[in-house]
């Protein structure tokens, strides 16, 4: 039974995740069959139930085709706000590079290679690891409104260390 459960909870987690339904605990799984009644907000987030980029902001210097391209480290991705970048970026009509040493670091981000370039995609707390200012900067330029992620792609190889 103590593996048992473990087990169950990760293999749900999938299945939700493969519908678009993010679980952020294993709590949820708990609580999820008391529920009676789900009240809809009109913001749409529960609605759609498919996240899409609505805007690209690059910064420091970044163009969007450009940021767009490397965003395509997320190709081997399975998280649903990854799969919309992609989406978008396809719709662009860009070609995305091959990627190679792809890593998913669970509720973080990805780190990759891509045409000889190191790239972390992900939250921010998982970039500010080795660009202290990311936090900051994007505080001030982007606002988040609920329903909405902000997404920050940093190339390893304009850090100073």
């Amino acid at each position: 039974m103590g593996m048992a459960t473990p087990l169950a909870m990760i293999r749900g987690g999938d299945d939700a995740a493969g519908r678009g339904i993010l679980m952020r605990s294993g709590e949820a799984f708990q609580v999820i069959k008391d529920i009676k009644k789900i009240i809809f907000d009109k913001t749409g987030t529960l609605t759609e139930g498919r996240p899409h980029v609505v805007d690209l902001v690059p910064l420091n210097g970044w163009e969007e085709i450009e940021l767009l391209r490397l965003a395509g480290a997320e190709m081997h991705s399975e998280h649903p706000l990854w799969k919309a970048v992609i989406e978008y970026a396809r719709k662009a009509q860009l070609n995305i590079p091959e990627v190679s040493d792809f890593h998913a670091i669970p509720g973080r981000g990805i780190r990759a290679s891509l045409e000889d370039r190191v790239i972390r995609i992900g939250s921010l707390l998982f970039l500010d690891e080795i660009v202290h200012s990311v936090c900051a900067m994007i505080a001030t330029v982007l606002r988040v409104t609920p329903g909405q992620s902000a997404c920050q792609t940093i190339d390893e190889s304009d850090v100073e260390h």
